[in-house]
């Protein structure tokens, strides 16, 4: 009886270890993300930003030059988890390079980045969000 109790409890443990292990392999950061889309030879020229609100029938873009802004935009620091789940997501950011168009679709909880992988953003509190609406863009306002 005490080798089937040993036993069943080696299973536990190494069922618990494995899913720790997985979990841990599914968190990253926004930075490491961005990284692996913009490679190191490409350097931003213009981030443009999209925020839709269609409960209020409202669209305002913005389009960032100032080298500084993008850095700080680029160079946020938060956590994000591989996701199944996500949420339809209308705000993007684009970002142009001297190699292409790179595009960031993201709400307040989650975040696709190249278009591939959906990351739930860690803690739900989304930086992104917040340094978007702490600046002091020149928005414009689609009209419909």
């Amino acid at each position: 009886m005490e080798k089937k109790q040993t036993f069943g409890l080696v299973i536990v443990i190494f069922l618990i270890g494995g899913y720790m292990l997985y979990d841990q392999l599914q968190k990253t950061t926004y930075q490491e993300v961005l990284s692996s889309v913009i490679g190191k030879d490409e350097s931003i020229i213009e981030v443009s930003v999209v925020i839709d609100e269609p409960l209020l029938s409202k669209s305002e873009s913005v389009t960032i030059q100032d080298p500084k802004v993008i850095k700080q935009l680029m160079d946020l620091d938060f956590k994000v988890k591989k996701s199944r789940n996500h949420e339809d997501l209308k705000n993007s950011i684009n970002i142009r390079t001297n190699k292409g168009l790179h595009q960031i679709y993201f709400s307040y909880n989650y975040v696709v980045v190249g278009g591939e992988t959906y990351y739930k953003i860690d803690p739900v509190i989304i930086p992104l969000y917040d340094y978007i609406e702490e600046h002091d863009f020149d928005w414009e306002v689609a009209t419909e």
